[in-house]
């Protein structure tokens, strides 16, 4: 195929001419070797016998487009790596068609398959999900030192299939009808706790954790009448968020974002109405180190500040999955707190009392607890409570035949 004449840039003592190509559409990649003595390929220049003529014909293309190479190199295209950013991004859009498309099949699954499903993704998913460390290392802290690898992995595989559950319910929730989320949600304990904070006319604030499925509970006490404004963690994209947000609304629950205006959550308790906020994931990381099952840990405070300063009430409740894949709604009488008028004192003093409560629960069913971010902060004391070591230690103990997931 004959070539293409070349437009003259420069003339050179040689008066030969040369041609430069347009920038190229993709990223480029320099290296210092002399143009003159590149050869002749595909996305380079066309180059002429005469070294100046390339690099005063070089001089020209910088100025007519900032993607030339610099003096005395040539470029050839590439592809460069996605950095972090642009890896989540991606990450994020791939996980937004998925949740979309578990969306559209789930309503359509028979709830025991749905089920036995779910336990087995999620029974694969702990043996390859890098959180599988973080996991591991909240349930060593929740059964203390007596326990053994053996159960601790046990455990950790154990809340991978309970959150595959709880998505299965979530994708689910939005063709649910009234009758069949009541049946879901076989016993509600403590609503009279609830019912005599509310008697006061300032509100109340839930503090809830990541355990069981509070997203489908929580729409029983939408369906019972209660008006109930819950903080979410903002995912990534936004559509994403978007999408998640639309199936916990479902049946009138309210969501805010973390970090966005608190004006909607003061507007909820001055109405009389619930605020729901977790305790055991500091998503701003502006939580406070405290003391939680004898370990440091840092946790949030928000909502107990929200409670401080409103006046609301303060209550703590847990929603159980149980073995027939029901739940149990449990809500804990009110917390009694002390006020001195100093926010930080009084954070301090009344944050024992909810993290006990939130700790009874733990230990009584840990593997509900379907958190996957490490709580507990890394003990120079205790090797085994850092993640690298920890992960070490449980990784030399073998597994035997019996323990391999079902």
């Amino acid at each position: 195929m004959p070539r293409a004449p070349a437009t003259p840039l420069a003339a050179g003592p040689c008066h030969q001419t040369t041609s430069v190509p347009s920038p190229p559409s993709r990223r480029t990649f320099y290296d210092t070797r002399p143009a003159c003595a590149t050869p002749r390929g595909e996305g380079s220049a066309v180059l002429t016998r005469d070294c100046e003529s390339v690099t005063l014909a070089c001089a020209v293309a910088r100025q007519r487009s900032p993607s030339v190479p610099p003096r005395g190199t040539r470029f050839r295209t590439w592809s460069k790596p996605l950095e972090r950013g642009q890896a989540s991004m991606s990450a994020g859009i791939v996980s937004y068609y998925l949740y979309r498309l578990a969306g559209r099949v789930a309503p359509h699954m028979a709830p025991d398959v749905g089920y036995r499903l779910a336990a087995m993704l999620g029974a694969f998913l702990s043996q390859l999900s890098p959180a599988r460390i973080n996991v591991e290392d909240n349930m060593a802290h929740v059964l203390g030192r007596q326990a053994t690898a053996r159960q601790v992995r046990e455990l950790a595989r154990q809340v991978f299939v309970n959150q595959c559950k709880n998505y299965f319910d979530l994708f689910r929730v939005q063709s649910m009808g009234i009758q069949a989320i009541q049946d879901s949600i076989c016993q509600m304990q403590g609503q009279e706790h609830l019912e005599s904070v509310l008697s006061r006319g300032r509100g109340a604030v839930i503090a809830g954790a990541h355990f069981g499925n509070i997203d489908v509970a929580g729409q029983l006490l939408a369906i019972r009448g209660f008006k109930v404004t819950a903080l979410a963690e903002r995912l990534q994209p936004e559509r994403l968020f978007r999408y998640v947000t639309s199936l916990r609304e479902s049946h009138g629950l309210r969501f805010i974002p973390i970090g966005s205006s608190l004006r909607p959550v003061f507007s909820a308790l001055r109405a009389n109405e619930i605020v729901g906020s977790a305790i055991d994931r500091d998503v701003t990381h502006s939580g406070r180190v405290t003391t939680f099952l004898g370990e440091p840990a840092r946790l949030p405070d928000g909502y107990l500040r929200l409670a401080l300063r409103t006046g609301a009430g303060l209550l703590f409740a847990v929603a159980y999955r149980l073995p027939d894949n029901r739940f149990q709604l449990v809500v804990e009488p009110e917390v009694s707190l002390q006020r001195t008028g100093d926010m930080e004192r009084d954070v301090e003093t009344n944050l024992p009392a909810v993290l006990e409560l939130f700790g009874k629960h733990l230990r009584s069913c840990p593997q509900q607890w379907v958190l996957f971010q490490r709580v507990w902060l890394p003990s120079k004391q205790d090797p085994l409570a850092d993640a690298s070591h920890r992960r070490r230690a449980l990784a030399a103990v073998p597994r035997r035949p019996e323990e391999q997931p079902q």
